[in-house]
């Protein structure tokens, strides 16, 4: 069963399953294909349980990342939930900030690769690669700022530190430091929490969030805040990428016994 798991489990089945899928709208597997599918049999059970044992190692790193991205992201949680209950004084966001606004239009002149010419990154809505859209050729913001996602997913926000170009209602928030540090920022914003203010369409706009009110404490509170979610998403960072590695390195062993 473990062998077969293994099997199932890899590049070689879902190639197969890819090729003899049905359906256009919904692709799904093929019932008749699937009981087809030749699986490679080392008559030496010592092979077997090699691919077992050393695939099954894999699992178990796998599986111990996924466990410490759990247990960071509860921590980063918990830090930022604590941002309620700490000492200093309220501000609401419009007040914090030298610039509140929502990015417009794509530029005319952009690429969805980063070129000699079109070298500043677009930044839209969404979490995938941080929201980036594409690139241009002259940028619109260049001060260090926290983007907010508007639209879709909303409340998504991430610090930017080099000049980009904001596009379809994207919030940014350019943080006056002198009273608050951008990175405090974005974790004072998460705990804050957003309101869909698009009824069917979720979405945030600039009068309804510039009122927010946020705590902010001293500056050297809030590098401590900061200190510490970072260490905790350096770790979530770090054991994505061992999980992400972690198919490649079961194929690699699966061809070096079956190839």
């Amino acid at each position: 069963n473990d062998y077969l798991y293994h099997i199932l489990s890899s590049d070689l089945f879902f190639e197969y399953m890819m090729v003899g899928n049905i359906g256009v709208k919904m692709p799904r597997g093929n019932k008749k294909a699937i009981l087809k599918f030749e699986i490679p049999t080392p008559t030496d059970k010592k092979v077997q349980q090699a691919i077992i044992d050393e695939c099954g190692n894999i699992d178990n790193i796998f599986k111990e990342n996924e466990n410490n991205i759990e247990l960071a992201q509860k921590e980063v949680d918990r830090i930022i939930s604590s941002i309620s209950s700490i000492n200093g004084k309220e501000f609401s966001l419009e007040n914090v900030c030298l610039e509140l606004f929502a990015g417009g239009d794509k530029p005319k002149n952009n690429s969805s690769q980063a070129t000699d010419i079109c070298n500043i990154p677009i930044y839209s809505n969404g979490i995938e690669k941080d929201g980036l859209y594409g690139y241009t050729n002259e940028s619109k913001v260049t001060q260090k700022s926290v983007t907010i996602s508007a639209r879709g997913t909303i409340g998504f926000t991430v610090v930017r530190y080099t000049p980009f170009v904001p596009i379809v209602r994207l919030i940014v928030a350019v943080p006056n430091e002198e009273i608050v540090l951008a990175e405090y920022l974005r974790l004072a914003l998460m705990n804050h929490g957003f309101v869909n203010t698009g009824g069917a369409t979720p979405q945030l706009t600039v009068p309804n969030i510039k009122s927010y009110k946020l705590i902010i404490p001293e500056i050297s509170i809030q590098k401590d805040l900061i200190r510490r979610v970072a260490e905790q998403e350096r770790i979530i960072a770090e054991s994505r990428l061992k999980m992400d590695s972690c198919p490649v390195t079961k194929q690699a062993i699966l061809d070096k016994y079956l190839k």
